[in-house]
């Protein structure tokens, strides 16, 4: 099921701190001239196998967390997320990292910049370099460092990611690949966070492809340019592919899925898993609304959130996903229970219980701390449209115990 083959505990965090020791050894604490880090590797297909080696052994949610390297504590959105798996590993092996430059200058921004030079400290110009490019680069520019590719599993790697249309304005990197072809993501969203999600499944294809499967969108499954590729015309790219484009946009996952697989899902495993996703997207909302919540706290009530703050702690996205993985627990229960092949009746009777809102379910949903919601509750109110996902209304608005808005959140303008 794509998971995480990462060191534990002390051994992990030991073993990081001794890579980004040998490193900073290898490059030296002096600058190099006009330099973020120097190059002394050029991308290749042997250095291609060994970034998808690290991003499926070392790429993971806490790395942005673990104490004692220069990346601890760094905050970031889902582009972000993208470009710093990236960055990392080009940093960590004297790789060049490059991206065209959004503000429409004629060079590349790459680690070549001098912009801080005057930083003896190799962790800490990295750091700002990081930064540098989290506030540069956006889903609207991965399309330019970016391009599709085909769908096969020497194309679909670790260290891909899958961008949505500009329309949701989101993005995943992809840490590993299952036998069965599932994907484990890792991701980030707003607001900008230091500890990573993670989900085990595709994204939906409404969600992705609003607009249709079309190639002038940019969405589904991209893999980084190289270097000497930014630039160029996508389809000058080696490697480009619109295969994905071409599947049908109602079965997108599932064709993607089985051209990917090594071995079939079984149907007990693909209810499992869906089971996981719609837990656990329901109990990242708690965190999410919370958050809002928290931060509508701290301003006056008769005041509003701007465009940033609005879209910083409206859930939308986060809805339509939740939504999307309830719909996907309906088929997977309708297959499992017409399977040929028997399937665990304590998962169908869990699955069951999702289905009926009068019923207690496997996953219990605390909303806050005197409520504590069914997943059979949330299920009925996300599909009736009862949730709200306005950073302006209160907590009972929220998660639906009252429909409709706030007076404050039809007051404030949404964005």
């Amino acid at each position: 099921m794509g998971r995480l083959r990462c060191l534990t505990g002390l051994k992990r965090h030991l073993s990081l701190r001794l890579v980004w020791a040998l490193m900073f050894s290898a490059f030296g604490g002096v600058p190099a001239q006009a330099a973020v880090w120097e190059s002394v590797n050029s991308w290749d297909a042997s250095w291609d196998a060994r970034y998808v080696e690290w991003v499926k052994t070392r790429w993971h949610k806490n790395f942005f967390v673990e104490a004692g390297t220069p990346v601890t504590g760094l905050r970031m959105d889902c582009a972000d997320t993208v470009y710093s798996m990236r960055i990392l590993f080009s940093a960590e092996h004297g790789l060049p990292f490059a991206m065209k430059d959004p503000s429409g200058g004629p060079r590349p921004i790459s680690n070549e910049m001098s912009r801080f030079d005057t930083e003896p400290d190799l962790g800490l110009r990295l750091r700002r370099f990081l930064q540098f490019i989290h506030g540069t680069g956006s889903t609207a520019t991965l399309p330019n460092d970016s391009y599709p590719v085909a769908v096969n599993r020497e194309a679909i790697t670790p260290g891909v990611l899958i961008l949505t249309d500009k329309k949701n304005h989101h993005s995943w990197t992809l840490q590993n690949l299952s036998d069965t072809g599932v994907p484990h993501l890792l991701y980030s969203s707003r607001p900008a966070a230091t500890l990573l999600k993670e989900r085990t499944g595709y994204p939906s294809e409404g969600f992705v492809f609003p607009n249709g499967l079309r190639p002038e969108r940019h969405a589904g499954f991209r893999a980084f340019r190289r270097p000497e590729d930014i630039g160029r015309p996508v389809t000058q790219v080696p490697g480009y592919s619109v295969e994905q484009y071409g599947l049908p946009r109602s079965r997108w996952r599932r064709e993607v899925q089985t051209r990917l697989a090594l071995t079939n899902e079984t149907t007990e495993a693909l209810l499992s898993r869906t089971l996981t996703e719609v837990c656990q997207g329901a109990r990242e909302r708690v965190d999410s609304v919370n958050e809002g919540l928290t931060y509508l706290a701290t301003k006056p009530a008769t005041s509003c959130l701007n465009a940033t703050e609005y879209d910083n702690y409206s859930t939308p996205n986060r809805d339509e996903r939740m939504r999307d993985s309830f719909l996907d627990l309906g088929v997977a229960l309708e297959e499992a229970e017409v399977s040929s092949v028997p399937v665990s009746t304590a998962l169908i009777a869990q699955a069951r219980g999702v289905m009926r809102a009068t019923t207690a379910s496997f996953c219990s949903i605390p909303v806050s701390a005197e409520r504590v919601m069914t997943l059979g509750e949330l299920r009925s109110r996300s599909l009736g449209g009862r949730l709200s996902n306005n950073p302006h209304d209160p907590l009972e608005y929220r998660w639906g115990d009252r429909t409709g808005h706030s007076d404050r959140a039809r007051r404030c303008p949404e964005f």
